[in-house]
């Protein structure tokens, strides 16, 4: 970020990779999730930073599976982990891919930031306990 003095929403250059679960028979649902890191600089961390991931596309790899595909919305990765892709008791088996364009990716920073490079990391993780409301 090199402009404290205004709030700016950058989009992703570019995607690489993508989310990709594989489910082998278990009927008791599913859910991936994500959290990450605050963004730290050389010296200071971002201030109300969000990073967001619209529009994900989630398709089966075999175009001929008959379990429901898993669900996903827009959402925010925050500190805290939160359900990005779900699958409900009984659905999502066999194996089902996520993804987006670089331009459903974006990092809003709002001005009053101190200029530097920061970095942040995002750890994705399967649980088989999905918040099913």
């Amino acid at each position: 970020h090199v402009n404290s003095k205004e709030t700016k929403t950058y989009t992703a250059e570019s995607v690489s990779g993508n989310v990709q679960v594989t489910n082998p028979g278990s009927s008791d649902g599913w859910a991936v999730q994500a959290k990450r890191t605050a963004f730290t600089g050389s010296n200071t961390s971002m201030k109300g930073e969000k990073i967001t991931f619209a529009n994900g596309t989630v398709a089966a790899t075999d175009t001929g599976n008959a379990s429901k595909t898993p669900t996903t919305q827009d959402f925010e990765i925050t500190t805290e982990n939160s359900n990005i892709l779900v699958a409900t008791k009984g659905e999502g088996v066999g194996e089902f891919t996520m993804t987006h364009d670089k331009g459903d990716v974006s990092l809003y920073v709002p001005a009053g930031n101190v200029a530097d490079n920061y970095t942040s990391t995002i750890t994705w993780s399967l649980t088989n306990t999905p918040d099913t409301k």
